[in-house]
């Protein structure tokens, strides 16, 4: 096993959603709620990525290609336990054949 790997799973592990935030104090008003909407609509960003809420970022996960299909399999079901913990999940399924996740370089 890639020795990353373990690194890995320790983040996604601690990046498991543990507490569920308060509601906002005041209910969104009217005008509030159509700018957000117009904003959705015009293709704006969100402020924060979800890596800023859950702490994972591109970056932490190695190219698909260092990895063998035992450890992209770990490493898919380490992920989408962690998205279940953001109401998130299933977003990535494991599929029968974990290779076929790997995109050739000239598809990037």
């Amino acid at each position: 096993m890639h020795p990353y790997i373990t690194h890995l799973l320790e983040d996604i592990t601690a990046a498991h959603r543990t507490d569920i935030p308060l509601e906002d104090q005041r209910p969104q008003t009217f005008e509030e709620h159509i700018a957000e909407v117009e904003d959705w609509l015009e293709g704006k960003e969100p402020p924060h990525s979800f890596g800023y809420y859950c702490g994972l970022d591109a970056i932490n996960f190695p190219p698909p290609e260092q990895l063998n299909d035992v450890e992209i399999k770990m490493v898919l079901e380490a992920f989408n336990s962690m998205m279940f913990t953001w109401n998130l999940a299933p977003l990535v399924g494991v599929p029968p054949n974990p290779g076929c996740v790997r995109i050739p370089p000239e598809n990037v």
